[in-house]
């Protein structure tokens, strides 16, 4: 063992590449991550982290980048062939198709009304099987027995906010489903505004629905929201468009005592799914946030979820940020921030992210799926979590992605611990459950695996840097299959009950290995025929395993530890711009695909 001095080597190739092409996201991230008094503190960009309050979710929602959902729509200026004032028993109708009796005012055909008042009842629409277009400009209607609003028999009913004007919709707290048009048999209606056919919801004024008995909007057939602003306050679920539920361009706020949003529809593959696009939703519910049957795509939305009220409690039942009961999740753009007591993302399907930025805190997974995860692009920041992402198969070919987790960071069919499936992906053969970075940029602090495959591990290229425990239960890297490195950069430290073998590998790799734990916030530098990697750790390890291009076998290696750096430009612990200096150092070299270095710190 000899001291070292003073040293400024050649730099690494990578890392100022690393650093020019990430700096950018790391920036943008840095507004976007959520923190937790669980994190980790370190020099690392995800000290940057802020936490999501009322100041900065604005900005993390990024609305101004996302179309204006009070845009003028086409029929927002027209008037209704038929014109209603709403006045209790002074309601006035100038037209045809509408009737008033008793406190309700019952639309019996098809046609285009203009409504404005206040109503103390109820308004029916039972157009024979027709198309009805609703207008309100201003209009207050309050029911003490049913649904404020009531689609019985229609084709398509419009529902219109007109102009800038705001329309409100209450229920009573309890039903008499003995009224005309209800169904005791099947206790409908129950929601303020309950339809049993389809049901579009639009124009440039506001929609507000309190749903006092239990759902705020029902749809059983399709629900489409589109260039709208609606609130809802409900005691049970909040929108559910049974076949279909659609936002569009429009600004939706849902406060629910169950699910926030959802749609229902079981028995056809083709129907029970969600489109969420160009849209600002938030969603605060005590169950699940969103909750569909077949699929759901979210695309350019910016969107807050608070579920259970958030990872800081134990989930009861199903409290999960999004959740698909039998297909997939696709987000293809958009800021999605989601705090959940249970998992931020589930799905049985595939999930799937292909730009973006999600920000998931969670009491258990930051994504889940029974099939696949696929992250293609964007990032991907799971800033408290049990397990950060969990599939029979985790694929990342693409984007950013920072994972903060209690136990595994990355999980495939359950890891090599079990934990996760409950058996659900007990029938996927071996060779068809692994984890895979080809490209892309991912950082894993975990307190159990860093990787956990209960299959193969794939890496590729990309970079992939892991902050691992040094419990004995917990490794770097954990799998059942093989290991194959064959590109890429790879920084792991921490503790190692299983190591890698050399039977995946065609990229050379060293295993350093220190007989006293390095403390948290020690720099090391490999240096590696004239080319250095300089970084510190974030908490304590006795091991770090590194594996990149500039390992030519045959050259000789220099581990420096304990020392200083003079500057303090770094990317994740990563760390450029300056020189290292002091510490000790212990010399070896790269033998082939894989080589163990040994050191002994000083006392």
């Amino acid at each position: 063992m000899k001291t070292g001095g003073g040293k400024k080597a050649k730099k690494l190739n990578i890392v100022p590449l690393i650093v020019i092409l990430l700096l950018a996201v790391v920036i943008v991230v840095a507004l976007y991550l959520i923190s937790s008094d669980d994190t980790p503190q370190s020099d690392s960009n995800i000290d940057a982290i802020q936490p999501v309050d009322s100041s900065t979710r604005k900005i993390l929602l990024n609305e101004s980048a996302l179309p204006d959902a009070t845009a003028s729509v086409q029929l927002s200026a027209e008037k209704g062939d038929t014109v209603i004032t709403l006045n209790n028993e002074s309601t006035t109708i100038d037209g045809s198709g509408a009737s008033y009796k008793d406190g309700v005012l019952l639309i019996n055909r098809a046609g285009v009304y203009e409504l404005s008042g206040t109503l103390n009842g109820n308004i029916i629409v039972s157009a024979a099987g027709e198309d009805v277009v609703l207008i309100f400009n201003g209009v207050n209607v309050t029911s003490s027995n049913s649904s404020a609003l009531y689609v019985h028999n229609a084709n398509t009913v419009n529902l219109i906010a007109n102009g800038e004007t705001q329309n409100v919709f209450t229920d009573g707290t309890t039903y008499d489903f003995n009224l005309d048009y209800s169904s005791p048999t099947e206790a409908e209606p129950n929601a303020a505004i309950f339809s049993k056919d389809d049901l579009i919801i639009r124009g440039t004024g506001t929609f507000v629905v309190n749903g006092r008995y239990s759902a705020g909007i029902i749809g059983k057939d399709n629900l489409k929201i589109v260039n709208t602003n609606v609130v809802v306050d409900a005691v049970n679920n909040g929108i559910n468009g049974k076949d279909s539920l659609i936002i569009q361009n429009s600004t939706v706020n849902v406060t629910a005592g169950n699910d926030g949003l959802r749609s229902t529809q079981d028995n056809n593959p083709a129907l029970g799914y969600g489109l969420f696009t160009d849209s600002n939703i938030t969603v605060t519910a005590n169950g699940d946030g969103i909750q569909v049957e077949t699929g759901l795509t979210i695309d350019n939305c910016a969107m807050y979820i608070l579920a259970g009220g958030g990872a800081q409690n134990t989930a009861v039942d199903s409290q999960k940020g999004i959740k698909c009961n039998q297909g997939y999740v696709n987000f293809n753009s958009g800021n999605i921030v989601i705090d959940s007591a249970d998992d931020s993302v589930n799905a049985v399907g595939d999930v799937s992210v292909l730009a973006g930025v999600l920000n998931l805190s969670t009491g258990d997974d930051g994504i889940h799926s029974d099939a696949s995860v696929a992250i293609k692009g964007g990032t991907v920041v799971v800033s408290v979590s049990h397990e950060g992402l969990e599939g029979v198969t985790v694929d990342i070919s693409g984007g950013d992605v920072y994972i903060n987790s209690k136990s595994d960071g990355i999980n495939a069919a359950g890891g090599s611990d079990g934990e996760g499936f409950d058996g659900a992906a007990s029938a996927v053969g071996a060779s068809n459950r692994f984890i895979r970075v080809s490209d892309g940029y991912v950082y894993i602090n975990s307190d159990g695996d860093g990787i956990d495959s209960n299959g193969d591990i794939y890496l590729s290229g990309g970079t992939v840097i892991i902050t691992g425990s040094l419990t004995a239960d917990y490794s770097m890297f954990d799998y059942l299959g093989n290991f194959n490195l064959t590109g890429g950069t790879l920084l792991a430290m921490g503790g190692a009950q299983q190591i890698p073998s050399t039977d995946g590998f065609t990229q050379n790799c060293v295993d350093i290995t220190f007989s006293n734990t390095l403390s948290a916030e020690t720099f090391v530098s490999i240096e590696c025929d004239s080319q250095e990697i300089v970084f510190k750790t974030t908490k304590s390890a006795d091991k770090v395993i590194f594996s990149s291009p500039m390992l030519k076998t045959g050259s000789g290696c220099t581990v420096s530890y304990g020392g200083k750096y003079s500057s303090n430009e770094n990317l994740d612990g990563v760390y450029t711009g300056g020189r290292y200096s002091g510490g000790s150092q212990i010399t070896g070299s790269v033998a082939g695909v894989l080589s163990y270095i040994s050191a002994t710190n000083p006392e």
